[in-house]
């Protein structure tokens, strides 16, 4: 579901080296009359406003999400509330995040008028960077977790193939929790200001290496990605079940050979493991072997797994039931 949210939404995908990832930028006009966003299945646009349920399903998480960005300010770091906001590679350039890509932001008029989202491109030069983390944070987070999260994606990469796609893969991984505190500092980096004051025990795992502890009501989930040189993120955005009437705010991160997901609350994501108790270990904690399973990421949404034969075939569908 794209949502406009204080920095926007944005998809880019790569001339050369990495390839698309989402990044906080202007997503433009607002969504027509005053919407910050649409409920979608995929690419399939649903007006909510005639369903007064789900309408207030919406609000809710719309204003949960203003209650956030309330407690923060985008010109000050996202970790430490600090000043002096300094340019960051997310992910890292030791990941492979260089080069030019195109990044694509939603056009909401046409997305409305056509019933599906539709994207606008424009270059962007030297890799997906953000400017939301002060030099102190960027430069510790960086020097202290960054070794570990590459040595475990060094791990990972030659399982991450189409070939493993939809299977379990069992991955050795050491130094869980600076793993996932790195994963962390690339989530809060891109996601809406506040929401380290929102959830203050993020700020105390990122500001502290020894720091340990419960990420509740948060929940870190990971997964292997099938398809390579792919870099998504979503900032936080809500997911809301149409038949249910439920909905959940929830961030992500991926970028190949990993991807990640933050939930808020007891959303399950059904195909990724759940590794939020790794920010409960000591950083000492010895390795161990775990199963991922090996996911497609395709597209923009954080849990849309499908495989491009299935993104393909829903799309000549609904093009036969609208004729």
């Amino acid at each position: 579901m794209p949502v406009q949210g204080s920095d926007g939404l944005w998809a880019l995908i790569p001339l050369v080296g990495t390839a698309s990832s989402m990044t906080g930028l202007t997503i433009g006009t607002p969504a027509p009359d005053g919407w910050k966003g649409w409920a979608a299945h995929h690419d399939t646009v649903r007006d909510f406003g005639d369903d007064p349920a789900l309408k207030a399903e919406m609000e809710r998480l719309q204003a949960e999400l203003a209650e956030i960005e309330a407690l923060g300010d985008p010109a000050t770091c996202r970790i430490c509330g600090g000043p002096d906001v300094t340019i960051e590679h997310a992910p890292s350039q030791a990941s492979g995040n260089r080069g030019p890509l195109i990044g694509q932001k939603i056009d909401p008029v046409a997305t409305r008028a056509l019933g599906h989202v539709v994207w606008m491109k424009g270059e962007v030069i030297g890799g997906s960077v953000v400017e939301t983390l002060c030099v102190r944070c960027n430069n510790n987070t960086g020097r202290r977790f960054n070794p570990a999260y590459l040595a475990f994606e060094k791990v990972c990469r030659p399982l991450a193939r189409p070939e493993a796609a939809r299977a379990l893969c069992s991955v050795r991984v050491a130094r869980r929790p600076l793993v996932a505190k790195q994963v962390l500092t690339w989530i809060v980096a891109t996601s809406h200001p506040g929401f380290t004051a929102r959830y203050p025990m993020l700020r105390t795992l990122l500001q502290k290496t020894g720091a340990q502890g419960p990420i509740a009501p948060l929940r870190l989930w990971c997964h292997l990605m099938a398809n390579g040189g792919t870099t998504w993120y979503s900032g936080i955005t809500p997911k809301v079940n149409a038949l249910r009437r439920e909905g959940h705010l929830m961030s992500s991160f991926a970028s190949s050979p990993l991807g990640w997901i933050l939930t808020i609350g007891n959303l399950e994501i059904e195909g990724a493991h759940d590794v939020s108790s790794w920010t409960e270990l000591d950083k000492r904690a010895k390795p161990v072997t775990i199963q991922l399973p090996c996911q497609w990421r395709l597209r923009p949404q954080p849990d849309d797994f499908r495989s491009r034969q299935e993104i393909l075939a829903e799309a000549a569908a609904r093009a036969a039931a609208n004729q």
